[in-house]
């Protein structure tokens, strides 16, 4: 992976952590009267993110071996912001 491609990585998941806190933050202010498309949004969220942790998990070993800590920390975030995702539409489901 060049470059450029990290750069890509990392930028989108610093993005996708920016719209989830933006999403939680609206459903907040909206006190959970959100209409459909924020749920849309978020699941939009949640397959980039998926995409992206698995795009960077193919490249882990490359980027541990290159040490490129930029890369590593753009797969853990796009990982992380996944989990949250996840975490969220269950504790929606559940409530």
């Amino acid at each position: 992976m060049n470059q450029k491609k990290v750069r890509f990585l990392f930028t989108m998941s610093l993005l996708e952590l920016i719209v989830l806190y933006g999403c939680v933050m609206y459903a907040y202010m909206m006190k959970g009267n959100v209409p459909s498309a924020a749920g849309i949004v978020g699941l939009v969220l949640m397959v980039c993110s998926f995409t992206g942790s698995v795009y960077g998990r193919f490249e882990l070993k490359t980027f541990k071996e290159n040490r490129n800590h930029m890369g590593i920390v753009g797969t853990r975030l796009h990982m992380l912001i996944f989990l949250a995702l996840l975490a969220l539409y269950v504790v929606g489901l559940v409530l």
